[in-house]
């Protein structure tokens, strides 16, 4: 099975221009956590959602008003990724070609949650695959498998 078989297509992506909050509010509205980050057309890193909750906490944890806060969320993206070293040029991306288990090492061995996926070069985003993804393609494999068969809530 390959990454193009099992990624998400539609993706949501922010240029260094794009604004905190409006990549928090298309994150809540689409229900996803990490947007990869765009500059004329080539991927140059990802943002995530623990990303951003960082910068707000520290906002929230030095008490600088809610005037800070408000400011914060209207910075565009380069000026938080800039001072927290989160835009990479060396960029992990990986080819929609590629085996799944090769995005899994990846995941595993770089500990990520997701990864832009291209096709070619990093001017070719074509999706992003997470580790949800890869969840979703090994459970049908288990032949025994029933959803939440044997699974419980602990209260």
């Amino acid at each position: 099975m390959l990454v193009k078989d099992i990624m998400t297509e539609s993706v949501y992506t922010a240029k260094l221009g794009s604004s905190v909050r409006d990549i928090i509010a298309a994150m809540e509205e689409g229900h996803f956590r990490h947007v990869p980050v765009l500059d004329q057309g080539e991927v140059i890193g990802m943002v995530s959602e623990r990303d951003l909750a960082g910068v707000a906490s520290f906002v929230e944890i030095f008490d600088l008003g809610r005037e800070s806060y408000e400011n914060f969320l209207n910075l565009p993206l380069f000026k938080i990724l800039k001072k927290r070293f989160l835009i990479s040029r060396d960029i992990v991306v990986v080819d929609a070609s590629a085996p799944i288990s090769t995005a899994a090492k990846m995941m595993v061995n770089l500990k990520f949650h997701s990864l832009p996926v291209v096709d070619g070069d990093r001017a070719n985003l074509v999706g992003i695959i997470s580790y949800i993804d890869l969840l979703h393609a090994l459970l049908p494999l288990d032949p025994s498998f029933d959803h939440l068969d044997g699974a419980s809530v602990i209260e």
